[in-house]
């Protein structure tokens, strides 16, 4: 699902062909990744006949395209790095206030939103799919038997498993990018950076919660899902971005009307096929990548929100 492209300016022109560029290839990555099958049966066949060359090789097979598949994504992740960076720099920049960025930007604030789309439903799948750490698993004891052409070196396997051990994997490259260009650009107001964060936040929740706007969305089915990943990926960002976290007293982001959008027993809007699934994911989301939710100064509230 796209939202509506909004036409770039001519000086946001070459961090938006950039952005599409990388952006292109989101659909290819998450299909990849939708299909993945696994090897789970050729993987417990092989362990169990160990003296069964032909079981061995059947496994190896499997499992070596299989991690391609996996090293394809991982190796966008690092593209989606530098693309993270490069988008922060402008959309960061000391040069304007938040309302500026988010008025004169809007080209680029919606790519920065497919990245958030993209990294949320990376990481639902690759939390369904545990046979992606196994597989990795299993390369990784028995890649150096075989002379592959091709094969990954040890640091390539080890990196790769570091980066899929991860609970949402995806997320935590784009916190990691996050916190490592704000410690490399300590001359920029923190209060910018979180300002727009809270702006877009507030945007995806109020066409969510708000009745009459959501009424008027002309692709619900799509809006919908897009806006609750974008409004989570941004209170994630804000609680590694702001000293003080998203769930503090005094926190730009209404962090407890956002919770209440995912929670279907606290509104009763109507809603579009799987989005209780998908809110129910987007709250553990909240749960496990967030950094400040289990802080003492959180309130207790806002905790039994998250966890009932």
């Amino acid at each position: 699902s796209r939202p509506p492209v909004a036409e770039p300016t001519e000086a946001e022109q070459a961090h938006y062909a950039s952005a599409v560029a990388v952006l292109a290839r989101t659909d290819e990555i998450m299909r990849s990744m939708r299909e993945y099958p696994g090897a789970a049966n050729e993987i417990r066949n092989a362990l169990t006949d160990p003296n069964n060359e032909e079981l061995q090789e059947r496994a190896w097979a499997s499992v070596q395209d299989l991690v391609r598949r996996l090293q394809e994504a991982y190796s966008f992740g690092q593209e989606l790095e530098t693309l993270i960076s490069s988008l922060l720099e402008s959309l960061c920049s000391a040069e304007k206030t938040a309302k500026e960025h988010l008025e004169q930007q809007q080209a680029l604030f919606t790519q920065f939103a497919l990245i958030i789309d993209f990294v949320i439903k990376f990481d639902e799948v690759k939390m369904k799919t545990p046979t992606m750490t196994n597989d990795l698993s299993y390369y990784k004891r028995v890649h150096r038997r075989h002379k592959t052409e091709g094969a990954l070196s040890d640091e390539e396997v080890s990196k790769m498993s570091i980066f899929y051990a991860q609970h949402t994997p995806m997320m935590r490259l784009l916190t990691e990018c996050t916190g490592a260009f704000m410690s490399a650009h300590k001359n920029l107001p923190v209060n910018t950076t979180s300002e727009c964060l809270a702006a877009i936040a507030d945007i995806c929740r109020g066409l969510v919660a708000n009745p009459d706007l959501r009424q008027r969305l002309k692709k619900p089915e799509e809006t919908v899902p897009l806006c609750l990943r974008v409004m989570v990926g941004v209170c994630v960002l804000y609680d590694y971005v702001h000293p003080l976290g998203v769930f503090a007293r005094g926190s730009l982001v209404d962090i407890r009307a956002c919770i209440r959008v995912l929670r279907p027993d606290q509104h009763h809007q109507a809603q579009q096929p799987g989005e209780k699934q998908l809110c129910e994911a987007l709250l553990n989301v909240l749960k496990y990548s967030t950094r400040t939710l289990n802080n003492p100064s959180t309130p207790k509230s806002l905790q039994a929100l998250l966890s009932d």
